[in-house]
């Protein structure tokens, strides 16, 4: 797994950008402890739009879904371009930007808009608090399909 930033980013960067980035390529790698400690307990991530049917994970059942892509895809990510304001970075991952192929060879390479909300800690940590990823739901649901097929084959 790789994550790559395309677009610009300031020479120092803020310790949210830091976080969010940190917290990116943890999942990217499957890192699990890595992303465990990076995002809050209550730690919360949507898949949206809602009309995707797609289920709200809290940080235990988001870290099983992680643990499971990690058995049928390996990734590439590229960040194409961030958007930072208090408590809140925005990160849009182009079409070409995520490839992963599953075990069977099926490419998934949606476009996402990813927002990722952190907030201080009682310790002056930043942590990541929820986050909320605005899926290709076309490319996602062909994608699901084939690797249901996969899996029950």
């Amino acid at each position: 797994m790789t994550l790559t930033i395309s677009t610009p980013v300031p020479a120092t960067q803020s310790v949210q950008l830091q976080t969010v980035l940190k917290m990116i390529e943890d999942w990217s790698n499957y890192e699990i402890a890595a992303f465990s400690a990076g995002v809050t307990e209550d730690y919360t991530h949507e898949y949206l739009p809602a009309n995707a049917g797609l289920p709200t994970h809290g940080k235990e059942k988001f870290i099983e879904r992680v643990e499971f892509i990690k058995t049928v895809m390996t990734m590439q990510v590229e960040v194409k371009d961030i958007i930072e304001t208090p408590g809140v970075v925005i990160l849009y991952r182009h079409q070409t930007g995520i490839q992963g192929k599953t075990k069977g060879g099926n490419v998934y390479d949606p476009e996402v808009l990813f927002f990722v909300y952190t907030a201080e800690q009682s310790d002056g940590t930043i942590k990541v608090t929820k986050s909320k990823e605005y899926v290709d739901t076309v490319r996602f649901a062909k994608f699901a399909e084939v690797v249901k097929q996969e899996l029950t084959a």
